[in-house]
């Protein structure tokens, strides 16, 4: 009898839960509200990720007196996809829930650059790891049509305080510095003499 009487009740409660309040919002703005808080999450994260993009750009050696190999552009790179693996998969797990079919749709762009930037080390991976990062760009762009909210883009560069002070780290140590730059342009000089 308690058994019952324990399940009517449970029964009773349930049914109050779901059958109380009715959502009064249409799912159009629904959409659009998750859509602008999946924005404001990936604000940051993809400022991080334009700023450290360069830095996967191959360097060339076809010029006169140019190095075959490139050790620090080669570590100055690793660094940097890993720092846009890390910034994916903050976007990725910061990501709301009820962002609507805006993260669905963004979700494997930002899985594929967790993936492709993951322990990048040479060039044909640091090749794919920005090709992830503009399919990723072209799935903002995709986002931002769809539902009518601007979306950050890779195109604009770093936008935030925070990610141009985090990428500047990475540019004073990947060098070139001044005196540097200044040798560099007088070896690439024919005309230039000892």
């Amino acid at each position: 009898m308690i058994s019952r009487r324990l399940s009517i009740a449970l029964f009773a409660v349930l049914a109050a839960a779901c059958g109380g309040k009715e959502s009064k919002e249409d799912p159009a703005a629904a959409a659009k509200k998750g859509a602008e808080k999946a924005a404001a999450v990936l604000k940051e994260p993809v400022a991080l990720i334009a700023g450290y993009r360069p830095f996967l750009a191959p360097v060339d050696t076809t010029k006169k007196y140019v190095p075959k190999r490139q050790p620090v552009h080669d570590r100055a790179a690793a660094a940097a996809a890993n720092e846009i693996r890390h910034a994916a998969n903050v976007a990725r797990q910061n990501m709301p829930g009820d962002a609507g079919p805006v993260a669905k749709d963004l979700e494997k762009p930002l899985i594929d650059v967790l993936d492709a930037c993951a322990n990048a080390a040479d060039d044909a991976a640091f090749a794919k790891c920005d090709k992830t990062v503009a399919a990723l760009d072209q799935a903002l762009g995709k986002a931002q049509q769809a539902s009518a909210v601007p979306f950050p883009r890779l195109a604009g560069g770093v936008s935030s305080d925070a990610a141009k002070k985090s990428v500047a780290r990475l540019s004073r140590a990947a060098g070139p510095l001044q005196a540097e730059k200044a040798f560099l342009a007088k070896r690439a000089d024919p005309s230039a003499t000892p």
